[in-house]
């Protein structure tokens, strides 16, 4: 049996089907990938227009200390308890009145989603 992704032209993956399925957006790619592929733990690499790939995502590499997470490739949407925001330098610094611990959740197309707690506080406690 045929197994087919579909991708939105950024590469962000939409599903995973045993048959061939009719998007109404123009700009939808399918691509015939392996039987029991996770359509979660993929993606499109578009990087050479001519010759789009199907990757598997990887995980993060990131960089975790006390009020701070780097190494967070651009383009990262990191969500935690006072919002969702976008990462395009590399880093996420967080100002806490108190200690505590936040949740962070990472999501970027070419890796995996995931979720990490940052320790967090005043610097001179």
């Amino acid at each position: 049996m045929t197994y087919y992704a579909y991708f939105k032209a950024d590469g962000t993956p939409l599903s995973v089907a045993n048959h061939e399925t009719r998007y109404p957006e123009p700009d939808v790619v399918m691509c015939e990938i392996p039987d029991f592929t996770n359509g979660n733990a993929i993606y499109l690499d578009i990087s050479d227009p001519e010759n789009p790939a199907v990757r598997g995502k990887e995980p993060f590499a990131l960089e975790i200390a006390y009020n701070r997470v780097s190494n967070i490739p651009a383009g990262t949407r990191i969500t935690i308890d006072e919002g969702e925001f976008m990462i395009d330098d590399g880093s996420a610094e967080f100002d806490a009145d108190m200690r505590e611990v936040k949740v962070v959740w990472l999501d970027h197309p070419h890796f995996l989603a995931t979720h990490i707690e940052v320790q967090t506080g005043p610097e001179d406690v």
